[in-house]
């Protein structure tokens, strides 16, 4: 899995939940360094903070879905806003699904196990 998140303490606990769930998480600190790593790698899934520097998480996300077709991983949206219209953007961007910040294990469990079926991740 590729987490993206640009801070730091974020980053940490994102990791400890994920890695409680045996998920092994590699690291990206914002948009750029992430469509880097998914054209270079190879993950499951893709955890994405939805505001970054450097290259915003809609941004990202086309390019990877740009550049990787119908080989791209499935990518997930994490923040803090919850309004209908974030949503939709990251829907219309190319996002797979969806979850609040702060992040709860059971909603992370969850949404590990519904990419579980498509992309070979089991949490």
């Amino acid at each position: 899995m590729l987490l993206v998140e640009d801070n730091e303490v974020n980053r940490f606990v994102a990791c400890e939940m994920l890695a409680l769930l045996g998920v092994d998480a590699d690291i990206a600190e914002d948009g750029r360094i992430a469509v880097d790593k998914c054209l270079h790698g190879a993950y499951d899934a893709v955890l994405m903070d939805v505001q970054m520097p450097h290259m915003d998480d809609l941004s990202a996300t086309r390019l990877i879905r740009q550049r990787m077709g119908e080989h791209r991983p499935p990518i997930v949206a994490m923040t803090a806003g919850a309004s209908a219209e974030e949503r939709q953007a990251c829907v219309d961007a190319g996002m797979d699904g969806y979850l609040s910040k702060p992040v709860r294990m059971e909603a992370l469990a969850e949404c590990l196990r519904s990419l579980g079926a498509a992309s070979g991740l089991s949490a």
